[in-house]
């Protein structure tokens, strides 16, 4: 089964900015540092990880783009899919779009773009050849999380 690349992103918001995040490392590290001069094997007193994900609950808003640079900029997006509640991964999400119309209707695009660089090459209009689901980038996008 051939899918799309598929990659996620998310908003994000925070008050603290990189710096004071890095001053923050940077004040546990040495205190960590101070602690082991005096007792050599002690752990570290402050250990940072990623929160752990307890609930799969998120509003998403899927894209599905070709990114050719032949095609016009207003035809590179396939699918801007609405904002939705969902508890699907992002590889689920996928299957949930009606990817073989979208695919064919932008194919009669395609059929109609000149490729500049094979034009150029061959000193005649040589145009591009129809997409497949694996030329595709699909983003997910995280609004919120729950």
């Amino acid at each position: 089964m051939e899918t799309p690349t598929i990659s996620s992103m998310a908003y994000t918001s925070s008050s603290a900015t990189a710096a004071d995040f890095l001053g923050q490392i940077q004040k546990q590290a040495q205190q960590d540092n101070l602690i082991r001069q005096f007792i050599p094997n002690a752990q570290p007193a402050h250990n940072i990880k990623e929160p752990a994900i307890v609930s799969t609950a998120r509003i998403v808003k899927v894209f599905i783009a070709d990114s050719n640079d032949n095609l016009p900029l207003d035809k590179r997006v396939l699918y801007s899919g609405e904002e939705k509640l969902t508890d699907l991964t992002d590889q689920e999400l996928f299957f949930e779009v009606p990817i073989a119309d979208i695919l064919s209707k932008h194919n009669e695009t395609r059929a109609k773009t000149v490729d500049k660089k094979q034009a150029e090459k061959f000193g005649r209009d040589i145009f591009l050849e129809p997409a497949r689901i694996r030329d595709l980038k699909m983003v997910v996008v995280n609004v919120a999380q729950f």
